[in-house]
């Protein structure tokens, strides 16, 4: 009861934080501004009438002048750019790719006439996509870097409307009807992990027969080809048997997939889309993903499921069980897992289900785990660290291994960049780097 209380608590007091945050752009002074002038106004009260200093009063008047120059400036050029902006070309429907950038065909004029003013664009829905603008011809174009995947039907783009001191910034949003769909990264597979997986784990060939190889044999009926007939036998028992599938009442997929979404799943999205894309499934998959509740047997339907399971990373592994319980159904029961390279909720449920998961594939990618050198104290207080959320990333991928194997599971780690596969030693020597 006080847990849901908390928990309650705390998403009223996001969703007002949100809220407040993207207000910030009604307001048209920036922090900077409005330090300025209750530092002018403050000077003015003090040395302006108790102390007639002349000098200091003729600052504070300067910096009201200069305050209210870029507030004009900015007011003005946000309502001429509102104004211009109703002749924006609309774009068509975008498909982009994570970690790619991509014109989206979008500009508007250019504001050449307005000294002191620039204009910034970025997008507020979908999130984690940074556009910035190009100038071509007159007008300005936008270029977009996604940086996870994901769908959308609606964009909401912000322009926002600065002065070149910092001082005055104002925004507007322009909500356009839109589909955009943002597909993971392409991973780079090697092609001795390539015949690891294919050879060695069971995964079908795509050439391989899905009704099954001629391994049972039966009595000839008419119609059968001669070329079935087991004529040797036919010699000792003179009965006339032929070769036949192995019987099975609809073809076996040949791999039965399931991708988990979490934390920092966009490598491991990356090498399913690879698996898919180069056929590593066979012709006759089953493929499943958090988000999803209809399975998939093409590659189209599970791309789509990869890229909707973006919105489930909160709760990863939800349908895990649900895809064990079919697959359990089938005759051959090759499973292959992706998994995020972080904790999260979806490890819990990954462990819970590791008696079930015995002889299964478990893949996890990341994209970068060099090791991280160590600093001085001088480096760590006057220089920031750059490579932090790599060394986050470092501590977390161990902790995914080492409950796997707890678990009984064995996880397969894929360095995307090189497309090679990570020995666990290397992965806790990094982590040990790391702290």
């Amino acid at each position: 009861m006080v847990t849901s209380k908390r928990a309650s608590i705390r998403a009223v007091a996001s969703r007002v934080t949100r809220w407040l945050w993207e207000q910030r752009f009604r307001f048209p002074l920036t922090p900077l501004g409005l330090g300025l002038g209750l530092g002018a106004w403050w000077v003015y009260q003090r040395y302006g009438g108790e102390e007639l200093d002349f000098v200091l009063y003729a600052a504070a008047l300067v910096a009201f002048s200069l305050l209210g120059l870029t507030v004009l400036m900015v007011a003005v050029a946000t309502l001429y750019l509102w104004l211009r902006l109703r002749g924006s070309r609309g774009v068509a429907d975008l498909d982009l790719e994570s970690g790619t950038s991509a014109a989206t065909g979008f500009s508007f004029p250019r504001l050449t006439i307005w000294p002191l003013v620039q204009v910034r664009l970025e997008w507020a829905d979908p999130p984690q996509v940074e556009a910035e603008l190009a100038k071509a011809r007159g007008r300005v174009q936008e270029v977009v870097l996604p940086r996870q995947r994901g769908e959308r039907n609606v964009v909401r783009r912000r322009f926002v409307v600065t002065d070149i001191f910092g001082l005055a910034r104002l925004g507007l949003q322009r909500r356009a009807p839109q589909r955009v769909r943002v597909l993971p990264g392409r991973a780079r597979v090697s092609g001795r992990v390539i015949a690891s997986f294919v050879g060695g784990e069971g995964l079908s060939h795509p050439s391989g027969p899905a009704e099954g190889e001629l391994l049972d044999m039966r009595r000839y009926a008419p119609g059968d080809p001669l070329r079935l007939v087991l004529w040797k036998a036919f010699g000792r028992t003179r009965q006339l048997l032929v070769r036949s599938p192995e019987r099975a009442i609809a073809p076996s997929p040949s791999v039965m997939a399931y991708f988990v979404a979490g934390p920092q799943d966009e490598s491991s999205a990356a090498t399913a889309r690879f698996f898919l894309e180069q056929g590593l499934l066979g012709d006759d998959f089953t493929f499943g993903a958090d988000g999803t509740h209809d399975l998939c047997s093409d590659e189209a339907a599970a791309l789509t499921a990869i890229v909707r399971s973006v919105e489930a990373r909160r709760r990863g592994g939800e349908g895990l069980g649900r895809f064990i319980d079919h697959a359990d159904k089938q005759r051959q029961r090759t499973l292959l897992l992706f998994v995020p390279a972080a904790p999260g909720p979806w490890l819990e449920a990954v462990t819970r289900q590791a008696g079930r998961l015995r002889g299964a594939t478990v893949v996890c990618a990341v994209d970068d785990l060099a090791r991280a050198q160590r600093r001085g104290r001088l480096s760590r207080l006057f220089f920031a660290d750059e490579r932090r959320a790599t060394r986050r990333a470092q501590r977390a991928l161990p902790q995914v291994v080492e409950r796997l194997t707890a678990a009984g599971v064995e996880a397969r780690v894929l360095h995307r960049p090189s497309g090679e596969l990570l020995a666990t030693s290397s992965i806790l020597g990094a982590a040990g780097g790391a702290r």
